[in-house]
C-alpha cells in the first residue's frame, strides 16, 4: 500500500516576472549617510515610544524579580523564626528538666 502517490505533474510553473520599482528618490545618486527620518517628528515620537515600551517592559521584569527574591527572602525568614522557636522549646525542656533532679 502507497502512502504517496508519485506522479508526474504535466502543470507548468508560473512565471514570475519583476515588478518595476518606483523611483525612491537615491537612484544615481550616493547615500550622504545622513539619517533622512531624523528631522522627522513622527519618527522622533515612534522612536521614544518604542524605548518607553522598552524600559516599561524591563520595570516590568525588574518588579517581577523583586517580589520572587522578597517572596523567598520572607519564606527564608519564616524557616529561620520556626527553627529559633524549635531550639528556645527543645533548650526550655532541658533546662526545666535539669532544675526537677536538683
Amino acid at each position: 500500500m502507497a502512502l504517496f502517490r508519485h506522479e508526474a505533474r504535466e502543470e507548468t510553473p508560473e512565471r514570475l516576472f519583476l515588478q518595476p520599482v518606483e523611483d525612491d528618490g537615491l537612484s544615481g545618486e550616493a547615500w550622504d549617510g545622513e539619517d533622512d527620518f531624523a528631522d522627522d517628528a513622527d519618527y522622533q515620537a515612534e522612536l521614544k515610544a518604542q524605548r518607553d515600551d522598552q524600559f516599561r517592559a524591563a520595570a516590568g521584569l525588574g518588579d517581577f524579580l523583586g517580589v520572587m527574591l522578597g517572596l523567598a527572602a520572607v519564606l527564608a525568614l519564616v524557616a529561620l523564626l520556626l527553627s529559633l522557636y524549635s531550639w528556645v522549646r527543645r533548650d526550655l525542656l532541658e533546662t526545666f528538666s535539669l532544675l526537677q533532679h536538683l
